[in-house]
């Protein structure tokens, strides 16, 4: 194969990955961070705790019906969040956020690699001291904001990402949320 191919949705990948660029920066250095036990290159390395949080709103919500019958809480039939997912990543040595197409590869069954470069996806890239990185990332087309936390007690920074609900999200990887246009469809090139 090769030059552009396009999927459909049916189509199915065995793995999607992800490939890295080296750029990064360090975390404010106020924050609360444990020595790590291991070195990397002969070096002990400052660790920290991410948390990361997906959203998707309900549009629906109300706070005037949970304020009049709920004791301003949401309730089963009135949520503020159709879905949330959150997930802690320990070992990070640094956080960034690349302004640079998401980079994303697919393997096929028959072991044929692909990769698409999508635009327009706001990316936060976590180092770990293992020298490894991981990407999450969510489509413009589906963010509506995001917002970022220190949880001092903890020793977490919290990420939060808040999708809209007129676009379906669709999760690729673990914290890797696109459109169905952008995780599918044309502009996957052999590798």
């Amino acid at each position: 194969m090769n030059g552009k191919t396009t999927f459909d949705k049916k189509e199915r990948f065995l793995h999607f990955d992800i490939l890295y660029s080296t750029f990064s920066w360090r975390p404010e250095a106020k924050s609360t961070f444990r020595l790590n036990k291991n070195n990397y290159n002969g070096l002990n390395l400052i660790t920290m705790k991410i948390q990361l949080n997906f959203k998707c709103i309900n549009e629906d919500y109300s706070q005037e019906f949970a304020d009049q019958f709920h004791l301003g809480k949401e309730s089963e039939n009135n949520s503020k969040y159709h879905w949330e997912q959150s997930f802690e990543v320990p070992d990070v040595i640094e956080v960034s956020k690349p302004e640079e197409p998401f980079k994303l590869i697919a393997e096929l069954e028959d072991g044929t690699q692909l990769q698409k470069e999508i635009d327009n996806v706001h990316i936060l890239r976590l180092k770990f001291d293992d020298g490894q990185k991981k990407d999450c990332a969510v489509s413009g087309a589906i963010l509506k904001e995001t917002n970022a936390a220190y949880l001092e007690k903890e020793g977490t920074k919290c990420f939060y990402f808040y999708l809209n609900e007129e676009s379906k999200a669709l999760e690729v990887l673990d914290g890797v949320f696109l459109t169905e246009e952008d995780a599918y469809g044309e502009g996957f090139v052999v590798v």
